[in-house]
């Protein structure tokens, strides 16, 4: 068990990653959890401004994106479909139900916060081809 954990931790190794989180606290663990499985994490980003400076770079090369849609300054939905129109993959970490979200979002991956760290890697890994 421990020898999969150790291979699992690098995963997301050579990954670029854009973290959207408000919460300081959730930010914090989603960023380490992130950077320990390999990922470069641009972010975390705490509002919508930026994330849309950072999805709009395309000098930038994004592996995925892990987003919260309720920020302090509006949802992340501007910010996701920049990314999903550049084909990043997308992954919602929010306390919204995924019923409660536009249609055209409800395909994609949600994690309720808290999420499970190991949960989001896989998910990130999947998604990435990782």
């Amino acid at each position: 068990m421990a020898r999969v954990l150790l291979m699992m931790r690098r995963v997301l190794e050579g990954h670029s990653v854009l973290l959207l989180e408000d919460e300081y606290l959730i930010a914090s663990m989603i960023a380490v959890a992130l950077e320990n499985a390999g990922a470069r994490v641009f972010g975390p980003v705490s509002d919508l401004q930026r994330a849309m400076e950072i999805a709009t770079d395309t000098s930038l090369a994004l592996d995925a994106a892990v987003l919260d849609i309720n920020l302090s300054d509006g949802t992340a939905f501007p910010a996701a479909d920049i990314m999903l129109k550049r084909n990043v993959p997308v992954v919602f970490v929010t306390g919204y139900d995924p019923q409660a979200v536009p249609t055209r979002y409800r395909s994609l991956p949600f994690l309720s916060k808290p999420c499970d760290e190991r949960k989001l890697i896989s998910t990130l890994a999947a998604i990435t081809g990782a």
